[in-house]
């Protein structure tokens, strides 16, 4: 077993073998990768284990630096929103993935160490097939039972919060679109979006995809006029174009119109792979809105992807343990009314430096127990009833601070 750099693989022996292991999609794939380089990562540090002369895995594999992200970090990582992990071919006996698990252990800490590494984040990808067949979900990732990872990854008001022993329940929100047919799949949606759906019908709006080879500019002028609206910062043109010239000609990026007296109300984009779909971005004008055009066109890719014959629609992560009021759960909130399941995130960190997420730890604790706070206040309880609980929330997040801070002084 060898380890073979990414750009020294011919980009369809690497895509031959995303195509063959249960434990890839997408977001493994050579056009992907190209993507991640240019937009997000400070280096592409992928690779992939030869076996005889023969490509039997690969690893998406990037480098970070504090530029990126709240936590001011040096990450290594497989992807941080868009997950992929190791991936082999079916069929390596036990001695091989031993090899090879090793080789890629060594490997990816000797990286971290020559960078400064603070934390590396692996993951599994929820719509991968061995993912959606449940085989993974019986046991903790290898990285956690043989590699000292820690399990789950903590987030905060706005994003990750990632600090040694934290972990936030985090759930891909996944429609299993093979479970019933077309109208149980509309039953399983909030009654709210239920009631938008119908106003949509009623208002006329109907859903197109839409396949014109300039049609993604199109999708970014109308997300211009809604980031000025909304306030969202909104990536280059140059990104949505890479993606959609890169993914459309192999039928991997769809694109969906809610239409509206013949003019394009609302807008989804989504990628596809392996019988599924996962959401990736989607943008409405005013009058859409009114029309409920922005649920009417989840429902339209929902009903064509069924249609079409895939297994599954991923939204994306929502956030369910968290309070309320905070922006990351606000803006996923929409993600959980379209009957989707509640798959958790399978993610986990190797924290090199642990101290320097001490006073991140912290900063979240407090923040949790402010909501805690606030959540008590507008509760209406018992007198009796509400001291004995905000002294046992007291006491554990008390508990819950030292034991952070101690972890964060280990290794």
């Amino acid at each position: 077993m060898r380890l073979v750099a990414y750009r020294d693989i011919p980009s369809h022996d690497w895509d031959a073998v995303c195509d063959a292991s249960g434990q890839a999609w997408l977001f493994h794939r050579s056009d992907w990768i190209a993507i991640e380089e240019r937009y997000f990562s400070g280096e592409n540090l992928s690779v992939g284990f030869e076996s005889k002369g023969r490509l039997v895995a690969v690893l998406p594999l990037y480098f970070s630096d504090t530029s990126n992200g709240a936590a001011q970090e040096n990450l290594l990582h497989s992807g941080i929103h868009r997950h992929a992990g190791l991936a082999c071919v079916p069929g390596l006996d036990a001695a091989s993935l031993a090899a090879l698990k090793a080789l890629m252990r060594n490997y990816m800490f000797e990286q971290a160490v020559a960078r400064q590494c603070h934390r590396i984040q692996l993951a599994f990808q929820s719509l991968a097939p061995e993912s959606l067949d449940g085989a993974r979900g019986l046991e903790v990732p290898f990285w956690v039972s043989d590699w000292g990872f820690f399990h789950g990854l903590a987030f905060g008001p706005g994003g990750m919060y990632p600090a040694p022993a934290m972990s936030t329940v985090a759930c891909d929100q996944v429609v299993m679109l093979d479970d019933g047919d077309e109208d149980a799949l509309f039953s399983r949606l909030a009654e709210a979006c239920r009631r938008n759906v119908r106003k949509a019908l009623k208002s006329g709006v109907e859903i197109q995809r839409v396949q014109e080879p300039d049609a993604i500019n199109l999708y970014y002028e109308m997300a211009k006029v809604s980031s000025q609206r909304t306030g969202e910062s909104l990536a280059p043109l140059s990104y949505y174009r890479d993606i959609w010239n890169a993914l459309h000609p192999s039928n991997r990026c769809w694109l969906l119109a809610a239409l509206h007296d013949g003019e394009a109300v609302a807008m989804l984009l989504a990628l596809i792979d392996k019988g599924g779909a996962s959401y990736l971005a989607g943008v409405s004008t005013a009058r859409g809105l009114d029309l409920r055009a922005n649920d009417m066109v989840h429902w339209g890719l929902i009903r064509t992807l069924k249609r079409e014959g895939l297994r599954c629609y991923r939204l994306g992560p929502a956030f369910p343990g968290l309070p309320d009021d905070w922006p990351i759960v606000r803006v996923s909130r929409f993600k959980t009314k379209f009957g989707a399941r509640f798959v958790p995130l399978t993610t986990g960190s190797y924290f090199l430096k642990p101290g320097h997420y001490r006073e991140r730890a912290i900063e979240l604790v407090r923040l949790l127990s402010a909501s805690s706070e606030v959540e008590r206040e507008s509760a209406v309880v018992a007198p009796e009833v509400a001291e004995s609980s905000a002294a046992r929330s007291r006491g554990l997040l008390r508990r819950a601070c030292r034991y952070a801070i101690g972890l964060l002084g280990r290794r």
